[in-house]
């Protein structure tokens, strides 16, 4: 009887190693749709239903019980990846950054968890160097601070960093956000399970860092007009660069199966490019041209 509870415990933690690793798998190859994790996390107390389960049946007259469990996960997963729709929210709530007119650059922070956020180039109002819109209300954050010829300004949503409730409430929080793009600009985006589409074309982006784990993000870049550093850092994070054509772009990774799907057109070495470099693990950088 125990070796027959030992092999029913093997199985089950053999099935969940599976079932998770076919997820990151296909995360990884761009089959799943965007957002897929942040989803997956709001439901996070399967697992301690999954949990229960095993804890009740592993020591029971009925072992093959554990099954349940590694059950359970999967087809969370696969409702998730198959059978929801995101929700429309209309709890919004107005978010703006003042400009400093002696400024000639600033940079853009955003700490952001369980996120989907959106920015675009664009010509906020005057004597501003964004405006949006985010919900829910109470939740975004935006903060901004002038030194010299140069501004910062945070996007925070939540309680990252801190307790943790935004994470396990469940609750995604949308972003959608105009930037100005008159100013040369530097980007630093620190986020779990974030959906991104960071449509920046016209804007003179002269560094990009992008952190964290299980993001989904399709950053979108005019032309180079110096060589442009681009560092994607964590794990089981996907990036889609979608840059003009003959840019040139030029990508190394670091550390763990990190995956690259380059342009079929490469450009002749030349000129300005973006250097992109990938560290972690399981991250994904896929390159094309528009």
């Amino acid at each position: 009887m125990r070796g027959s509870r030992i092999a029913w415990r093997r199985v089950s933690r053999g099935l969940s190693l599976i079932g998770f690793g076919v997820f990151l798998l296909l995360s990884t190859q761009g089959q799943l749709r965007p957002g897929f994790w942040l989803d997956a996390w709001t439901y996070w107390p399967v697992l301690l239903v999954a949990l229960g389960l095993r804890l009740m049946f592993e020591h029971s007259r009925a072992p093959v019980g554990v099954l349940l469990s590694p059950l359970l996960l999967v087809g969370t997963l696969s409702y998730v990846a198959w059978g929801v729709t995101d929700p429309v929210s209309t709890d919004w709530a107005t978010v703006q950054a003042s400009r400093d007119p002696r400024i000639e650059a600033w940079s853009l922070e955003a700490e952001l968890a369980l996120s989907d956020l959106d920015l675009r180039a664009g010509s906020p109002a005057r004597g501003l160097l964004l405006q949006g819109r985010t919900s829910p209300s109470e939740l975004g954050r935006v903060r901004a601070s002038h030194r010299g010829d140069s501004s910062r300004v945070h996007l925070r949503g939540g309680h990252w960093g801190s307790s943790g409730v935004h994470i396990l409430n469940g609750r995604r929080h949308l972003w959608d956000v105009e930037l100005t793009d008159d100013l040369p600009m530097t980007l630093r985006v620190a986020s779990a399970f974030l959906d991104g589409e960071l449509a920046l074309e016209t804007i003179d982006v002269t560094r990009v860092d992008l952190e964290g784990a299980f993001n989904d993000i399709v950053l979108r870049l005019g032309a180079p007009r110096t060589d442009t550093r681009l560092d994607l850092e964590g794990a089981f994070n996907h990036l889609e660069l979608v840059v003009p054509e003959d840019t040139p772009v030029r990508v190394t990774t670091d550390e763990f199966i990190n995956l690259v799907d380059r342009r079929s057109d490469r450009p002749a070495p030349g000129g300005p490019a973006y250097r992109v470099h990938s560290e972690g693990a399981f991250n994904r950088v896929v390159v094309r041209s528009e």
